[in-house]
């Protein structure tokens, strides 16, 4: 058995099979904004867990504390297996990381209803339901938990990577059943679909625009763009925001005539300590700084709680809401022979000009950062990436 507290005893249920709900037609775009890396080519089967009518157990055996609460089962059949069968290289193989363009045949599912409170805790990605019991052709399947979990048999997160049912079918031009048994009461979509695997890299060529398919539809496959004249806007908006005013030595808020207003952001990277290579943000992030888009797009690859969340403020992302930051690409293009993982803080002025401080500008380290208004406050283990200063002369 898969996915549960215990073994469980063979048993025979009945049930009504779903077939079609509001928001079914929403299930590809989910799998799209948070599991960019399979693309659906073609959808073998799709359908919905269903409540258990009956259960009939072995005689002698009796009724487990736990019974399964909904289940599913379909069949693919020879000639939905044969448009397939010669896109998957090697069916019937255990395989590990694919390779770009690669293709799969893959199961995943993911809840119905999705509450507030799930939300705020988690990606909208593929979940197992609670206690899953694959079997494909009468066996058994193991679901692989992540790392963080799998040391406690008891615990079981739903969090696991879909299945790939062309590692498991050996002859895929026969008829193959496939069926799942849940002890989660929740109902699932379930799909069942033929997908190119396409590497972090591969997206990050696609969004800057490199990629064939960006040249029909550039607007829809390409990074979203604010350019140095609104990014210049936005960083007064900041200083504004923040209020910052500097005093000279005799407490006037002037200086050679007009207000001077100030504000340091970093161009290294908050995850990998680097310098960024493609600076963005999400679109709806409150705050200035930005991260690299390929590391992003790369820590997201592996199944994570934390999966998708700006590495700045936390707050959930898709990967199609990120925006480029035109200042912070001239920063990084102006100052590159310069930055260091210990030198990388800029410095912008009100009147449009910025430069890069050496290491020790910082005089109080540890000094809690401030934050532009609504801005989540940072993790405790979070580096300080955006530092506002204000000098005395």
């Amino acid at each position: 058995c898969t996915g549960c507290y215990y073994k469980r005893p063979k048993c025979t249920v009945t049930f009504h099979r779903y077939t079609v709900v509001p928001g079914f037609g929403k299930v590809g775009h989910r799998f799209a904004s948070t599991e960019p890396y399979w693309c659906l080519l073609k959808s073998l089967n799709s359908g919905l867990t269903a409540n258990v009518e009956t259960i009939e157990w072995p005689t002698g055996k009796g009724s487990p504390s736990n019974e399964p609460k909904t289940v599913w089962s379909m069949t693919l059949f020879e000639r939905q297996m044969k448009e397939i069968a010669n896109y998957v290289k090697r069916w019937g193989e255990p395989r590990k990381d694919p390779e770009n363009l690669e293709h799969r045949l893959l199961l995943r599912m993911v809840p119905v209803n999705v509450d507030d409170k799930m939300k705020k805790k988690r990606a909208d990605c593929h979940l197992w339901p609670k206690g899953t019991m694959l079997v494909v052709d009468g066996k058994a399947q193991e679901l692989v938990q992540r790392k963080q979990q799998s040391h406690d048999k008891n615990e079981w997160k739903q969090m696991c990577k879909h299945f790939d049912l062309s590692s498991v079918i050996s002859f895929p031009l026969h008829k193959h059943t496939i069926q799942i048994c849940c002890l989660d009461a929740e109902q699932y979509f379930v799909s069942i679909g033929l997908c190119q695997y396409r590497s972090p890299e591969f997206h990050v060529r696609k969004l800057k625009g490199m990629e064939p398919e960006c040249k029909t539809r550039p607007e829809k496959h390409t990074l979203q763009r604010l350019s140095l004249e609104a990014s210049m806007k936005k960083a007064k908006e900041v200083i504004n925001q923040q209020a910052i005013v500097l005093d000279d030595d005799d407490g006037n808020a002037t200086k050679n005539g007009g207000i001077v207003g100030k504000f340091v952001f970093s161009l290294i990277d908050p995850v990998n300590k680097v310098a960024m290579k493609t600076p963005v943000r999400g679109k709806k992030c409150k705050h200035w700084q930005c991260f690299d888009l390929e590391t992003f797009m790369k820590s997201n690859l592996a199944v994570y709680g934390g999966r998708w969340r700006c590495p700045c403020c936390e707050q959930f992302l898709k990967y199609h809401e990120l925006q480029h930051c035109a200042l912070t690409q001239a920063a990084l293009d102006k100052f590159k022979d310069q930055v260091t993982p210990n030198r990388g803080r800029v410095e912008f002025r009100v009147d449009q000009t910025y430069e890069l401080l050496p290491e020790d500008r910082l005089r109080y380290s540890g000094v809690p950062t401030k934050q532009a208004p609504g801005e989540p406050k940072p993790r405790p283990s979070q580096q300080i990436i955006e530092v506002i200063e204000i000098d005395s002369d």
